[in-house]
């Protein structure tokens, strides 16, 4: 039998319980493995690791060469927007600043993310290698590790993205005069 509620008003209400009834545990503790169990690692799951694996490694290199690319193209047009940057107001200049930097963040973010994919990388290849429960644990902690500097990354990105809309507006809509 199982737990059975009623709502009345926002209330739970237990209308019918089995004495054998045992709430899980969210405990730590309850998960670890005794020493009498081992960890069972299927073929399937190392097939999808090692699918995982040459995924993970194309979107890494695609990532070095976009995030060169961009620094490279942004080294290249510096000079020339420099150069005509008399011929626009002084609050272009704010926006074209902003593009810029965007820009920048953007390049360096991709080779920074790209970097941490490859790590993440690393660690699944040594799993593979000796199935060892410190690797799986190491490449769990690794892959994190890039989800926090992808977070960190895409937010920054937005921020920046958020502050040229907003600066682009007023200055189109002549918030700023000269």
């Amino acid at each position: 039998m199982r737990l059975k509620y009623r709502i009345r008003k926002g209330e739970k209400v237990e209308s019918e319980v089995n004495q054998n009834y045992k709430t899980p545990s969210s405990k730590v503790e309850d998960r670890e493995f005794s020493h009498d169990q081992t960890l069972q690692i299927t073929t399937q799951f190392i097939y999808s690791l090692r699918k995982t694996k040459s995924w993970l490694i194309f979107l890494s290199i695609l990532g070095f060469i976009v995030g060169v690319v961009i620094i490279i193209v942004i080294a290249i047009d510096l000079p020339n927007y420099v150069r005509i940057i008399d011929k626009f107001s002084f609050y272009y200049h704010g926006i074209l600043l902003l593009t810029f930097t965007l820009l920048l963040f953007a390049g360096f973010g991709i080779l920074i993310t790209s970097y941490s994919l490859l790590k993440y990388v690393r660690s699944i290849k040594q799993f593979i290698a000796n199935k060892a429960t410190e690797n799986l644990e190491k490449m769990f902690v690794t892959q994190a590790s890039f989800w926090k500097v992808t977070g960190i990354f895409v937010l920054l990105i937005f921020g920046l993205l958020i502050a040229i809309i907003v600066a682009s507006a007023a200055v189109s809509l002549g918030v700023f005069t000269d």
